[in-house]
């Protein structure tokens, strides 16, 4: 009903545990948790809170662990849940997610990033590579800037498409993030940069200047702030790592906006 491809393979399965390192004083967030096969092997090392949208599959995991303390299953969606209110900080994350709601709940979980250290995440291998991406490719983009910003993005391994079922029509990668106690990078305006970012990107071979303009930046103020980064003027966005994007950010997030 949701999408959902299930991932029975115990092989598989304790390799995404294992990529998460738990420990027996871990609380775990499970995203879809299906028929449970992940949550019991998480279950077995640590706490594990499982949040799962479907009403059946939630009666099911409920009966099924019934007698396991370690775990404990909600219903919901997620992506409409208070994260502080579901869990302490310094939780990890594990989860096998549907495709099509795979960004949206990168985005929550770097929203909320304080609560994590580590987030494993079963995700499309087309997308596992535009986050993992480095600049200067085709595929570094919005997604690739803001998960590296806020997580050191690594692709742990691929998973075949024929591990799931049903198949799925692409192959899988397991995603690791980690979050770092302290930013790594000294951003004076974040939702100048997110504003930044996207602006860039949103017109890939257009010259940086030049979207940045269309935001009410002025041609002088963004000429003079690549220069004092460093930028070429004519730079495209795919071609500045993400020190230089974040430098350009600090020097014109106290820029006046010229009038539409």
């Amino acid at each position: 009903m949701f999408g959902q491809n299930f991932l029975s393979d115990t092989g598989i399965l304790r390799s995404i545990v294992n990529a998460a390192a738990v420990k027996p004083d871990d609380t775990v967030l499970e995203i879809g948790p299906g028929k449970g096969t992940l949550t019991g092997i998480i279950a077995s090392f640590c706490k594990v809170i499982a949040v799962e949208i479907d009403k059946g599959l939630v009666a099911f995991l409920r009966e099924k662990f019934k007698d396991n303390p370690n775990v404990t299953i909600i219903e919901g969606d997620i992506l409409e849940m208070d994260i502080p209110k579901l869990l302490p900080k310094k939780s990890k994350l594990i989860a096998n997610i549907p495709y099509y709601i795979s960004t949206p709940i990168i985005f929550k979980i770097l929203e909320n990033r304080e609560y994590f250290t580590t987030a494993v995440l079963t995700v499309q291998k087309e997308l596992a590579d535009r986050i993992t991406a480095d600049h200067g490719s085709k595929i570094y983009g919005v997604l690739t800037v803001m998960v590296q910003f806020a997580a050191a993005a690594r692709f742990m391994r691929l998973i075949p498409a024929a591990a799931f079922h049903p198949k799925p029509d692409v192959d899988s990668a397991v995603l690791r993030l980690d979050i770092p106690t302290k930013p790594t990078f000294r951003c004076n305006n974040e939702v100048f940069f997110r504003e930044m970012v996207r602006a860039g990107f949103q017109h890939r071979r257009k010259m940086l200047r030049g979207s940045l303009q269309d935001i009410g930046l002025a041609r002088e103020s963004i000429e003079k702030a690549l220069a004092v980064c460093g930028i070429k003027p004519e730079a495209r966005p795919e071609e500045i790592d993400i020190p230089g994007l974040v430098a350009l950010s600090n020097v014109l997030s106290g820029e006046k906006r010229e009038k539409a």
